[in-house]
């Protein structure tokens, strides 16, 4: 991503975008929210690659938008709005630009 920056208001909106986020190889992960054991977690993969998505306990794994499989389910398809329930951890390939969430309550 590639924002100028021209104002103190400019750096702080990207200081936000990138505030709780782990770039991978993949593309990255990032904290949305997280207290008392519950979180979200925003994932977004390239096409084309792999990424471990992790679970603790019980989670909702909710994707928002792009298509792909997911290896740890008997190579389940999913694609935009689905929504699956997952436990540990699960491998992802995205066959378009996927970006998902990952909610534990």
């Amino acid at each position: 991503m590639w924002i100028g920056v021209d104002s103190e208001k400019d750096l702080e909106i990207i200081r936000h975008e990138y505030s709780n986020r782990e770039d991978e190889r993949w593309g990255y992960k990032k904290t949305i929210f997280s207290q008392d054991g519950k979180s979200i977690t925003r994932y977004f993969i390239k096409s084309g690659e792999s990424a471990e998505i992790v679970a603790r306990n019980k989670s909702v794994l909710r994707i928002l938008r792009g298509s792909g499989v997911i290896a740890d389910r008997d190579n389940a398809r999913y694609q935009e709005d689905a929504v699956f329930s997952i436990e540990g951890n699960s491998n992802m390939k995205a066959l378009e630009s996927t970006s998902a969430e990952v909610i534990t309550l």
